[in-house]
């Protein structure tokens, strides 16, 4: 026998040696492993039903849990050896399959309320500053490094709670969503983060359902950013408190109508300027019960039909939004 035969049935020995004790490892200890190191991640109690090992080299997880926070059925990944030899948690491609994710948030401090910019668009950070041995214990703590080449979740619900709001409690829930996310780097690095996701966001009492979309691409290095964020269809009226700012449903008596949004997004050295477009159409207007409202109603009613005729039956409104991109950053990824 040749010595490259020889080296060539060595090195696959020595792979299904390696995988087979990979094997037993995942078999006696890795939901306990798994477990472990997503309950310090989270802060939350996990449950795991299965952890399997596939060829070419990848994890499987069956029916995670993780509580007040995640179910999946199915979460797959494949580790880069590459960058796990230098210590870095890194993996080649992810795919979730049919999670249901809920997000919470907070009432935010008195300052960070301060910019006027919908929660529902950049939602912050609400938990208060640390300060003496809690302060020191953060800087201690070693930050995460987490590497992600490609990330497919498909067919995610995700429940997210707004509690941030003077006007109280929103739920909204999206469904069907789909994202694909490449190059994802914390740290960040040199390379593009691009994406794009597609969902539906149903009404809240009524059948109808609207739809959400996003594509683009962000360089966490440089704060730079290119992106579209568009809503069609969308229950106007529940998601008031998001544009009150820019719109008064109030005087209008408007009971029912259908939102479109659009933002194009736009980031250069950490400068956001978020050029956003509302229409209102289908709109229904409140009976009115009270005579002396009557002669205000009529005035509503042509301000509303010039509006209507200006926007080919819609009422548009257009408004910019500027930021910084490292507060929409920390705000959005995991700390």
């Amino acid at each position: 026998m040749s010595i490259k035969k020889k080296i060539v049935l060595t090195v696959l020995a020595l792979f299904a040696l390696a995988f087979l004790l990979l094997s037993l490892v995942l078999a006696v200890s890795g939901k306990a492993i798994i477990s472990s190191q997503l309950q310090k991640l989270t802060g939350r109690k996990v449950q795991l039903g299965r952890v399997n090992l596939g060829l070419p080299l990848k994890v499987e997880i069956k029916n995670l849990v993780i509580e007040g926070m995640l179910k999946a059925d199915k979460i797959s990944a494949s580790p880069s050896l590459r960058h796990f030899i230098f210590g870095k948690t890194a993996f080649n491609n992810v795919y979730v399959l049919n999670p249901e994710i809920t997000y919470e948030k907070l009432p935010e401090p008195a300052s960070a309320s301060a910019s006027g910019i919908p929660s529902l668009i950049l939602p912050s950070n609400s938990e208060p500053p640390l300060s003496g041995p809690a302060q020191a214990a953060e800087k201690t703590k070693p930050s995460l490094s987490l590497i992600l080449k490609h990330l497919e979740i498909e067919n995610a619900t995700i429940k997210f709670i707004d509690r941030s709001l003077p006007q109280g409690l929103i739920e909204i829930t999206l469904k069907d969503l789909n994202l694909l996310l490449t190059e994802l780097h914390i740290p960040p690095a040199p390379q593009d983060l691009k994406f794009e996701l597609d969902a539906s966001m149903p009404w809240k009492n009524q059948a109808e359902k609207g739809k959400v979309s996003a594509f683009g691409r962000v360089n966490l290095l440089k704060r730079d950013a290119d992106a579209v964020v568009k809503l069609e269809g969308i229950d106007a009226v529940y998601l008031y408190p998001y544009y009150s700012n820019w719109v008064d449903l109030e005087k209008t008596h408007i009971q029912q109508a259908r939102l479109n949004f659009i933002s194009e997004i736009k980031g250069v050295n950490n400068n956001v300027t978020a050029d956003c477009k509302i229409e209102l159409i289908d709109i229904v207007r409140k009976p009115l019960e009270d005579p002396e409202k009557e002669e205000k109603a009529k005035i509503a009613d042509l301000v509303f039909d010039i509006f209507k005729s200006l926007g080919q039956n819609k009422i548009v409104f257009n408004f910019t939004l500027r930021t910084k991109l490292d507060k929409i950053i920390s705000q959005l990824l995991p700390k």
